[in-house]
């Protein structure tokens, strides 16, 4: 809950703070032992949950979340296999979530 909590609130700091202060924040607070690793899978796995109706606000969620992501697993702080992600994606072509929809399986890819 910890992590999920930081995840919302740091992308609503100025895009110069994220890329200065995030990846080594995290790769600190993987290495302090703060936060283990189901810490750390649980909150991913539940932000990614709100990833496609969020990602309106925030264009550039997708490359940040990445780096984040790929950060994660070199630290060995995630594994892929155990994050769950939203299995209520989905639906029809014509559905008016299907944007959003796409760039949730884009940042996965």
């Amino acid at each position: 809950m910890i992590f999920y909590s930081f995840l919302n609130k740091i992308f609503d700091r100025s895009e110069d703070d994220i890329n200065t202060y995030l990846l080594q924040y995290l790769s600190d607070l993987w290495n302090s032992k703060q936060l283990g690793r189901n810490g750390f899978q649980d909150g991913l796995s539940k932000f990614l949950a709100i990833v496609p109706n969020i990602s309106a606000d925030y264009p550039k969620l997708s490359t940040q979340l990445a780096k984040v992501m790929h950060l994660l697993y070199k630290e060995n702080a995630v594994k892929f296999d155990k994050l769950i992600l939203n299995d209520k994606l989905g639906g029809s072509p014509d559905d008016d979530d299907q944007p959003m929809v796409e760039d949730y399986y884009k940042l996965m890819a």
